[in-house]
């Protein structure tokens, strides 16, 4: 009976360490943003050296036409690391309502983090959406460590092939628009570097086995298949977090979140807390 009970219990927490690492469809409004693809609870990443990030999709107002977005995902890189590495086995899964959820990381360098992911279909326009993504980081370790967070996105403004990119505030806010005017607005808050490239060509820099960081090049751009990246450069503290906020809108504004706007109220976009 016992050998029953402990295989019972190993099962348990393997099919937990599975649920923790699965994709989910967020709904709002009659938008839809599906985190691993077609399939709900599908296996996200489970490699830090992949080089084939999980499928994204983000539609509105229908939920199969037109997928804004291919692929959207995180990769990072500390003090002693030398190369770059995508979030992969996250640790945790938090559902909030039906348009949001959040997952837990180990990164490297003692650091661990958790990933918000919000997303808020505006009723006011047919094909307005907007998704704040928001890290917080910790450092868990006892010496500083340097860290340099990367986000990836493969956008498809109504349909792939076509969309033309411009810098709207330096280094860390664009604009992506296609040819029938309809555009999305991404705002990295607090950026230091971006990059805009053809498909296949910026994912490459942050899956291959050197070091690299964005070079601020790539805009104005187009029209094309246009990927695009943000890099964000936190010294972070024995003890301490930092909050990092990406926010895309899809034919709206990308807006911070309210504890984001709060960060900048205080006169940073990237804030830093020693834990209590």
């Amino acid at each position: 009976m016992k050998s029953v009970i402990v295989l019972a219990a190993v099962a348990g927490l393997a099919s937990a360490a599975v649920a923790q690492n699965q994709g989910v469809h967020l709904t709002s409004n009659g938008a839809l943003y599906r985190i691993g693809g077609t399939t709900a609870g599908a296996t996200l990443a489970t490699s830090a050296t992949l080089t084939t990030p999980p499928t994204m999709d983000l539609f509105k107002p229908n939920t199969t036409t037109p997928d804004q977005i291919f692929r959207d995902w995180w990769f990072y890189r500390t003090t002693n690391d030398t190369r770059e590495f995508a979030i992969a086995n996250a640790t945790s899964r938090v559902l909030h309502g039906t348009n949001g959820v959040t997952y837990g990381y180990n990164l490297s360098g003692g650091l661990s983090g958790t990933l918000n992911y919000t997303l808020t279909g505006q009723p006011s326009g047919a094909t307005s959406v907007r998704m704040d993504q928001t890290w917080i980081i910790t450092n868990n370790g006892p010496a500083s460590v340097d860290l340099n967070m990367f986000h990836f996105v493969d956008f498809d403004i109504m349909g792939a092939g076509s969309d033309s990119g411009t810098l709207t505030t330096p280094n860390q806010r664009m604009r992506i628009t296609d040819a029938t005017g309809k555009g999305a607005d991404w705002w990295g808050v607090g950026a230091t570097n971006y990059q805009v490239n053809p498909y296949n060509t910026l994912l490459p820099l942050l899956t291959n086995t050197a070091v690299n960081n964005l070079a601020n090049t790539g805009l104005p751009f187009g029209p094309g298949d246009i990927t695009a990246g943000f890099q964000w450069v936190v010294h972070v503290n024995p003890g301490s977090s930092v909050t990092i906020l990406s926010s895309y809108g899809i034919n709206t504004d990308a807006v911070p979140a309210p504890g984001a706007l709060a960060l900048l109220g205080l006169g940073g976009l990237i804030a830093g807390r020693r834990r209590r």
